[in-house]
């Protein structure tokens, strides 16, 4: 939960400069009681649809936020979404606190130069290198509205 509340923070400081598709923020709920497992597989397979093709296909950039200091658990629809990012040309970023050891932060599945150690990394490159500018002001004020919610 602690680390939920991390990407949040993130996700609403990006909401600054870009409009946002979370997907964490539309979860499959867990509890499937009474569902036929055939629609279990429908919903599964909506919902990877969903993720991979209408809102990886329609982003300008995706940014893996992972936050795990410590043998962090790669999760494999993050991986997907990255890997279908590449595929469709889209900039890919990722905050990883471990940095560049592992295969899926190379080249491949991250551009180079789009891999940041924290946060605060990552938005200075946005701020210094991309010389992304933020939002007006109506634009953060809309964004704040979101927060914590």
């Amino acid at each position: 939960m602690e680390k939920r509340k991390e990407i949040d923070q993130i996700i609403h400081r990006l909401r600054k400069y870009a409009v946002i598709v979370d997907p964490q923020s539309i979860e499959i709920g867990t509890n499937f009681e009474g569902v036929p497992a055939s629609d279990r597989e429908s919903i599964y397979a909506y919902t990877v649809h969903r993720d991979l093709h209408w809102y990886v296909g329609k982003v300008h950039a995706v940014v893996a936020i992972h936050p795990y200091p410590e043998r962090p658990p790669l999760s494999t629809g993050m991986m997907d979404e990255l890997g279908h990012a590449r595929d469709y040309m889209k900039a890919r970023y990722m905050i990883f606190p471990r940095g560049g050891f592992s295969p899926f932060t190379t080249d491949s599945y991250i551009e180079k130069g789009h891999l940041f150690e924290t946060a605060d990394e990552f938005f200075h490159h946005l701020d210094t290198v991309e010389k992304r500018p933020q939002f007006k002001d109506e634009l953060v004020l809309q964004a704040e509205f979101f927060k914590g919610q």
